[in-house]
């Protein structure tokens, strides 16, 4: 039981910090553009 929940608590915890981590270090160009709504 403590296998699993370690490596779920690892696998989480990774995906949440490259989350975080992966827009800083490649920032989308069309995101950071101002843009018009059109409504």
């Amino acid at each position: 039981m403590l296998p699993y929940m370690l490596a779920a608590t690892l696998l989480s915890s990774i995906l949440i910090s490259l989350s975080f981590w992966l827009p800083t270090i490649l920032p989308d160009p069309e995101k950071l553009s101002p843009y018009e709504c059109g409504f």
